[in-house]
């Protein structure tokens, strides 16, 4: 099972905040995997072409005995507009 509540807010700026989880549960095992990220995402223009570049951090509140306790994500979105 896999639960993905999320928010999100855009400034006038193209700054994106989000805050999220990506809830799984395994029947297998009986195991909850229970992250809470938060990020913030930049739309920028190179040219005519836009890209957006994040970075967020996880919390693992919940997880099997082996995983992590926290992590980090950064991204580059290439953007191909009409």
């Amino acid at each position: 099972t896999l639960l993905n509540p999320f928010l999100s807010y855009r400034f006038k700026s193209r700054t994106t905040v989000s805050v999220s989880t990506d809830a799984v549960y395994d029947w297998n095992g009986s195991q909850w995997t229970v992250p809470l990220s938060a990020s913030v995402a930049q739309l920028v223009k190179f040219g005519e072409w836009p890209m957006s570049f994040s970075l967020g951090a996880r919390y693992y509140g919940e997880k099997p005995d082996q995983g992590s306790d926290w992590g980090l994500r950064f991204a580059v979105t290439f953007v191909f507009p009409k």
